[in-house]
């Protein structure tokens, strides 16, 4: 509490200036974050595919990881799409490894912008652009104009709040008694703790370093606990990540904490660096003399490059290490579904993963019908349902990815998604339906299957044959279908057309030979009704197989 003198401000000013620093905080805050949303909604689903398409060098890993960093101002958003992909299986550990140690060099482009405040003039002029990009974002009418409209205010609003935090921080750090409180906390790991609890309470390294700034230039904190605090601002991002990881699958867990063990190496590296040698801060000061905001942001960047130099190189083993780390769980096939395979509700939902997580979902859901209908029909022919209690249990999984998907479909739809993705995201729930029909045919011909062996009620020769027919050209249908819903391409559209008509004939063929059949008493009434119902599901499944790529005309051939 402090005592009202000539040598203090007013009580009632050192609390204004408290909030108001505060407030520029939140500001700063709220700048980083409209940036990166904005920066991710305009951009994300292209950075989200170039993502997608890395290969195995790690280098090149290395260098996608920091670049979409740098253009997010968000590792965070970076290591959510990263871990996404690996979610559902487009990337490899490794190659998450390599994206994620880029990631952690990309967000020193922020801080480096940070340290611009120091320069005369800087702050108030590139704050202003948040009234530009307000203007931007309220009259045009496109848009990516408006999302572009958004980043420029976020940019505006981060010099405005480091405006305030310096113009108001200031004052407080006249007074003697808060001089003496930093002059006082010189224990390393104390340092070292704080900046881990301010970094994962603002939940970023930039806004700590931006508090630092005013802090060494006021002389009040030396830079080399700076530094320390640094450290700890690095090792307090990984809160983050651990968010993120709560709840994935086992190998997205593990790519989500290499962003850990990257902070984890880089503060006992740097540790063992700071306390071996205290007066490394000197080369800082000669390489940026009189300049302590650049000081400490090029700090910042060789924690962050160096640790990623050193990883990079190391990223095999990175990866068998988190995998030792993190077993993988065991799960019986006979099991039902309690969760999604592919999609992660507890990932924050983004036009960047959505697409590819529930696509993936779907291609699941499809293949679980597609077992089934290849085992209702064998089971028919062979008048056998001994083990009918798998199918039973890919039933029950298919309905509950059909009633999942829909609710989690619902949920995305009321996010501010790009109208493309909207698009997209619509379109799936015609597809979900129709995948869902086909596991109900599936349901029915396993109905007479189960009939068939209680009633001994068998086909003909031909019948037998005419039904494996039908039955491989409706499977290949299906599997066209599901194929091109995979590589989002209507390349096999009428492919899946001529096919189709096939279909319909052989159906209307089959059911008139079985007419016949049944008048000279080759097969029995009985027989020639489950024919009959037999055909007419197995045709309405290849109706249903060529919908799930008919409703893709509106989308994919600008997807890619």
């Amino acid at each position: 509490m402090y005592l009202i003198s000539a040598d203090l401000p007013p009580t009632i000013d050192i609390i204004s200036d408290v909030l108001a620093m505060l407030a520029g905080m939140a500001v700063l805050l709220l700048g980083l974050r409209l940036m990166s949303q904005h920066l991710e909604t305009a951009f994300g689903s292209r950075l989200r595919r170039t993502l997608d398409k890395v290969g195995n060098n790690r280098f090149a890993g290395f260098g996608l990881g920091a670049g979409v960093t740098a253009i997010l101002q968000s590792s965070s958003a970076t290591t959510a799409m990263t871990v996404g992909l690996v979610n559902t299986g487009l990337l490899t550990l490794y190659q998450a490894t390599n994206i994620i140690i880029g990631a952690n060099f990309g967000t020193t482009i922020t801080a480096l912008l940070v340290s611009l405040q120091g320069v005369s003039l800087i702050s108030p002029i590139l704050a202003a652009c948040a009234l530009i990009g307000m203007f931007i974002t309220l009259l045009s009418k496109k848009r990516v104009t408006k999302e572009i409209g958004g980043v420029i205010t976020g940019f505006g609003l981060i010099f405005a709040g480091l405006f305030f935090m310096n113009e108001f921080m200031s004052p407080l750090l006249e007074i003697p008694s808060v001089k003496n409180a930093f002059s006082t906390i010189s224990n390393p790991f104390l340092l070292i703790l704080i900046g881990i609890l301010v970094t994962a309470l603002v939940q970023s390294s930039t806004a700590t370093i931006a508090i630092l700034i005013p802090l060494i230039e006021s002389g009040v904190l030396p830079l080399y606990n700076a530094m320390l605090i640094v450290l700890g601002a690095n090792m307090g991002t990984s809160v983050t990540a651990v968010v993120i990881s709560l709840g994935a699958r086992t190998n997205a867990r593990r790519a989500a904490y290499v962003h850990v063990l990257f902070n984890v190496f880089g503060l006992i590296l740097f540790g063992i660096i700071l306390f071996t040698f205290p007066n490394c801060y000197k080369l800082l000061q000669a390489i940026a003399p009189d300049n302590e905001s650049l000081q400490i942001s090029l700090f910042h960047i060789f924690f962050n490059l160096i640790t990623g130099a050193t990883l990079i190189l190391l990223a095999k083993q990175v990866e068998k290490l988190l995998t030792k780390l993190i077993k993988d769980k065991r799960v019986t096939t006979s099991e039902l579904l309690t969760e999604y395979v592919y999609i992660d509700p507890k990932l924050k939902p983004n036009a960047s993963v959505i697409m590819t997580d529930v696509r993936k979902e779907i291609e699941n859901m499809a293949r679980l019908a597609q077992k089934n209908l290849s085992f209702a029909v064998n089971a028919v022919l062979n008048k056998n349902t001994d083990k009918k209690q798998e199918f039973d249990i890919r039933e029950k999984n298919i309905n509950f990815l059909n009633r999942e998907i829909a609710k989690y479909l619902v949920e995305i739809t009321a996010l501010s998604l790009p109208t493309y993705e909207s698009k997209v995201i619509g379109t799936y729930f015609h597809t979900v339906t129709d995948v869902e029909r086909i596991g109900d045919y599936a349901e029915n011909i396993i109905e007479y299957a189960e009939t068939a062996q209680k009633e001994n009620i068998g086909f003909s020769d031909n019948a037998t044959a005419e039904i494996k027919a039908l039955f491989n050209a409706t499977f290949e249908q299906l599997e066209v279908a599901i194929s091109a819903f995979k590589e989002i391409s209507i390349a096999a559209l009428s492919d899946l057309k001529l096919r189709e008509d096939k279909i319909d004939e052989l159906t209307e063929q089959l059911k008139n030979s079985h007419i016949k059949r049944m008048s000279t008493g080759e097969c029995s009434a009985t027989a020639g009704s489950h024919f009959i119902a037999l055909t007419s599901n197995l045709e309405r499944i290849a109706d249903h197989s060529i919908n799930i790529v008919m409703v893709m005309k509106d989308y994919c051939i600008n997807f890619n």
